[in-house]
């Protein structure tokens, strides 16, 4: 439901700064253009990593189930020196896969806010000269900036919610092709 909500926010939200000011929303939109293809190329690249976590983590959980199965042979033949060293390389693979995964959905955050704020700095700038050629008003320019802190908002939740849906995504692929290879 988040996703569809804060979708629509968003759509209403941009609906209603263009009958505000449509000068100011199209300068404004002209700045999230960049937000959406940089939030875009994360989700991909979060996808990619988020199947290497997966990848990793399945391979390391039948790793440990096979040497628990074997438990006996390995004290038997005294290798728990070299099964140690495999795990722990094992488990510094995943976890680093995991690292990378976290950094590129940490970014995204203040990547967007970043370039929201560069965009109110330059729609503030606009407006500033339109007010000043008397162009707009300064009730209209408060209810457009009103709405653009709301659009941000509901933008902010929207760009979490696409970096979740690309991990269960990818869960809900490997699940998938799990069943199918049964």
């Amino acid at each position: 439901g988040g996703v569809f909500r804060d979708g629509m926010q968003t759509v209403f939200y941009l609906m209603t700064a263009a009958v505000l000011a449509p000068k100011l929303t199209l300068y404004f939109f002209l700045f999230l253009l960049p937000i959406a293809v940089i939030v875009s190329r994360l989700a991909k690249k979060l996808r990619r990593r988020a199947e290497k976590v997966l990848r990793d983590f399945s391979g390391l959980a039948e790793w440990i189930q096979q040497r628990l199965y074997g438990v006996e042979t390995i004290k038997h033949l005294k290798s728990e020196a070299i099964e140690v060293k495999r795990f722990d390389s094992a488990n510094y693979g995943l976890w680093h896969a995991m690292e990378l995964a976290v950094r590129v959905k940490a970014r995204t955050g203040p990547m967007m806010e970043v370039m929201g704020l560069c965009g109110f700095a330059a729609v503030l700038y606009v407006a500033l000269v339109q007010i000043q050629a008397q162009e707009l008003s300064g009730p209209v320019l408060i209810s457009f900036f009103g709405v653009m802190a709301l659009l941000s908002q509901s933008a902010g939740k929207f760009a979490k919610h696409v970096n979740l849906l690309q991990e269960q995504r990818v869960a809900a692929e490997r699940l998938d092709q799990s069943i199918l290879n049964l």
